[in-house]
């Protein structure tokens, strides 16, 4: 590649899985940090939509306990991401129907570090925790909203494809 930026056509004109699948191995790298701070992990999952999303469920049923209580005391814990939002943490309630869902927002880089990512879902579980952050930066776009070409947005996903390979 030359010096000059990239269009989206170089990023997703040719093969491999194209816009709407390159968040998936970000989502995975968050996925695999959560799961290194402790925190189990029943599915992953990647969307394709616009604006990009996806979500990761925490496994209750093997999760650990803080002087005999679980840490979460929730029917679901879902860590979120949308690429207009960036991370979020959704617990669910469902106490005689209602489904009461709460939606707390981590308050880190649109594309955080995966290890961030888990320090931060630690921070909201009461829990400290140590990620390697796999020289990951944390990385920003407080504009990007998911409906314009964003080159170096794209770039900061990108890095954990080629993390994969």
């Amino acid at each position: 590649m030359s010096d000059t930026m990239p269009t989206m056509n170089d990023l997703y004109g040719g093969e491999g899985p194209g816009w709407f699948h390159a968040h998936a191995p970000y989502i995975r790298a968050v996925a695999a940090a959560l799961t290194a701070a402790g925190f189990p992990i029943d599915r992953w999952d990647a969307d394709p939509n616009n604006p990009r999303d996806g979500n990761i469920a925490l496994d209750l049923t093997r999760q650990g306990s803080i002087d005999g209580r679980p840490v979460w005391s929730h029917d679901e814990v879902n860590v979120g991401w949308t690429e207009d939002r960036g991370w979020f943490l959704n617990t669910v309630d469902d106490p005689h129907g209602r489904d009461s869902r709460w939606v707390f927002d981590l308050g880190i880089a649109r594309v955080a570090s995966p290890a961030t990512v888990a320090v931060a879902v630690a921070e909201k579980a009461g829990l400290t925790v140590t990620v390697n952050d796999g020289g990951h930066p944390d990385v920003d776009f407080p504009d990007h909203d998911g409906e314009h070409d964003d080159i170096p947005f794209e770039l900061a996903l990108r890095r954990y494809a080629e993390a994969t390979r």
